[in-house]
């Protein structure tokens, strides 16, 4: 029963709205302190959700609403009580407010707006929006990145001489972001003046920032790439073990072509791991690119140092066949030049790999964590 009775009570009030008689000479293209001080606007935006993040584009979509609260003595003594207009609004006088890097925006619903009056002039504006928001988006530190995306309200053809605005109330954080691949993180309040040849204009600004779930890219990218760089520097270990008297040990050269094989099946099946990840269109290097170059040169300088030491073997294999007749101790003299290069160049990057692998970590630490 009480329940029916406010909802009456609530038609009532609306139904009571769309009778109401403005003042003769009341002027809605006229503020309310037209010739005096300005009017000040109070706003409040609630964020209903961010939907979809184009990365390619630089945009996102936000559902939003956006109240603002003045006082018009105009209107004042025109009703008993609190009233509410969902429907039809008379033609009164409403800030000239737009959002200055909209790509474009709609209205989700027939009725999306509402008008609130009270008896002493106080009135309230709602408005619903669906705002395709233009962001410039940086994607230096990615898949560890966060975007800033702001919303910028201001007026058309008011500046703070004749109207100001300032927040009522603190933003919700409790907004839903309907992609996977991003987190919100903060909202931040803030308002600043920019000045024109017009005269000085007073902007609002609602910055959302917006985190990369980067765990993904953990377990997917960085934990088997670094397996992999183990696996490739471990075949630096892999000696060779055969006596110059005897020949080369085919039992060795098997368990290296092994390793080589077994390390480009991971690449194989590690590119196609990267391939099924989301990867942004950057016009800069990213620290995945960044960190794929340098699991990359690992790889390869293992992997091109183990290739040569194997067709070095098959080399010595070879002219052991061929020159039955040239004496062990000529065939150890020839082919001791390019083995001992090897051999060093193996020496040398046993060594420096791991200072090197820690002097990054720590830059890679320092430039894209910081």
């Amino acid at each position: 029963m009480k329940g029916q009775v406010s909802t009456f009570l609530l038609n009532f009030l609306i139904i009571s709205a769309t009778s109401i008689k403005l003042p003769d000479n009341y002027d809605p293209s006229i503020r309310p302190n037209d010739g005096a001080v300005a009017d000040y606007i109070k706003v409040s935006i609630q964020v209903l959700s961010i939907r979809d993040i184009d990365e390619r584009n630089n945009e996102i979509n936000v559902d939003l609403i956006i109240r603002k609260q003045w006082m018009d003595s105009r209107l004042s003594n025109l009703t008993l009580r609190d009233i509410i207009l969902s429907s039809k609004h008379p033609e009164i006088w409403v800030p000239d407010f737009y959002i200055r890097n909209s790509g474009g925006s709609k209205r989700p619903q027939e009725h999306s707006t509402s008008l609130r009056l009270s008896n002493e002039g106080s009135v309230n504006h709602n408005e619903r929006l669906s705002v395709r928001l233009n962001c410039p988006m940086t994607f230096v530190k990615f898949p560890f990145d966060t975007q800033e995306c702001s919303l910028t309200l201001s007026s058309y053809g008011y500046t703070r001489v004749h109207l100001d605005m300032i927040w009522h109330g603190l933003v919700n954080e409790d907004i839903p972001v309907f992609d996977s691949e991003f987190t919100l993180s903060n909202v931040v309040q803030s308002s600043r003046n920019v000045r024109v040849k017009e005269g000085e204009y007073a902007h609002l600004i609602l910055s959302i920032f917006l985190t990369r779930s980067g765990v993904r890219y953990v377990f997917r990218v960085f934990l088997p790439t670094i397996l992999l760089s183990l696996f490739s520097y471990g075949t630096l270990y892999m000696q060779d073990t055969k006596s110059r008297r005897n020949g080369p040990n085919l039992n060795q050269l098997n368990l290296v072509s092994l390793a080589v094989n077994s390390l480009m099946v991971l690449l194989v099946v590690f590119i196609g791991q990267i391939n099924s990840l989301h990867s942004p269109q950057a016009a800069t290097v990213t620290a995945f690119d960044v960190w794929m170059l340098w699991v990359g040169l690992v790889v390869f300088l293992c992997f091109s140092l183990r290739l040569l030491k194997i067709i070095t073997t098959w080399t010595d294999n070879s002219r052991n066949k061929g020159q039955r007749e040239m004496s062990v101790t000529e065939l150890t003299e020839k082919s001791e030049p390019q083995e001992s290069l090897i051999e060093t160049a193996e020496r040398y990057l046993r060594l420096s790999i791991p200072v090197v692998l820690v002097l990054f970590l720590v830059v890679y630490f320092a430039v894209y964590f910081s």
